[in-house]
């Protein structure tokens, strides 16, 4: 009796928590796009964000079967901000704003249960970031 208890308390608190909580968490991961060897990024409080270098693999086509792989270039962001990151490349600097979209897969499948919707919805969890423009020219 006793475990089958703690079995139903630990299935009720997975199924409250939001979808995108549990499998995605609370950071997204999001491509600079054309950065320089060189680009430093912060938050507008100053905070300086670590900044990837990875290779990834793409498909040649769309409809395609074959990949390749390409360096690409990474940082995380919190999924319940708007954040104004500031670039920095040498003595050129810009800033952009980050926005976070909704995933629709994320929110149709909180949908089914409530608590799960009210979850990602306040933590922001089931927003995504596009890819940033990160060049200087």
């Amino acid at each position: 009796m006793k475990y089958s208890q703690t079995f139903a308390l630990a299935t009720l608190a997975f199924l409250l928590q939001g979808c995108a909580t549990v499998f995605e968490g609370y950071y997204d991961r999001v491509e600079l796009v054309n950065p320089p060897d060189s680009l430093r990024v912060c938050t507008s409080q100053g905070v300086e964000i670590p900044v990837e270098r990875s290779t990834i693999r793409v498909r040649t086509a769309p409809d395609s079967n074959t990949w390749e792989s390409r360096p690409a270039t990474f940082i995380q962001l919190r999924s319940n901000l708007d954040p104004v990151l500031i670039l920095r490349s040498g003595a050129q600097e810009r800033r952009v704003q980050a926005f976070g979209k909704i995933k629709a897969a994320w929110f149709f499948l909180d949908m089914i249960f409530v608590v799960p919707l009210v979850v990602d919805g306040v933590t922001g969890n089931w927003n995504s970031y596009e890819p940033i423009e990160a060049s200087f020219e």
